[in-house]
């Protein structure tokens, strides 16, 4: 649950097979209080700060659980991070471009020249976007020069 936390005090340490562990009394707004472990001896949040709770269980000391910071965390400015699995479609598309090219040069191997990679990295591109397989365009064949052409004896 997310709530802000009204109070937290130190609460003593535990001995885990993990290491120490030190525990902390949180008072919540919304009514609930628990018992917490942390790692570090400094409680990692204060009174005012929103955090996100889980009570997972209750007996006659009271309730114990797991408190950290909400989904989505906020940058030094306060304002809202978007979590990285709402990427916008210009990330996705630099993404999609960046593991065709890798999958051209693993098919071509290396020493090819830039355009080959680049054509071969499009038609992925293009087949993972669209789903739809086309046929590769075939290159022009080369113009044979024409007999004038083969006569000229000019260097350029």
């Amino acid at each position: 649950m997310i709530s802000k936390v009204k109070s937290v005090v130190p609460n003593g340490t535990y001995q885990s097979p993990n290491g120490l562990l030190y525990k902390f009394k949180y008072e919540m707004e919304d009514g609930n209080s628990l018992v917490a472990n942390h790692k570090t001896e400094q409680c990692p949040f204060g009174a005012g700060s929103e955090v996100d709770y889980h009570i997972k269980g209750t007996n006659a000391y009271g309730s114990w659980g797991s408190v950290k910071k909400p989904e989505g965390d906020f940058s030094t400015q306060g304002t809202k991070v978007a979590p990285t699995n709402n990427r916008n479609a210009d990330t996705q598309d630099q993404i999609m471009r960046q593991s065709s090219l890798n999958r051209a040069v693993d098919a071509l191997g290396q020493n090819k020249e830039p355009i080959q990679y680049t054509g071969l990295a499009e038609y992925f591109y293009n087949y993972v976007k669209s789903g739809v397989v086309e046929p590769e365009p075939k290159p022009e064949p080369k113009k044979k020069p024409t007999k004038k052409e083969e006569d000229d004896d000019l260097p350029f």
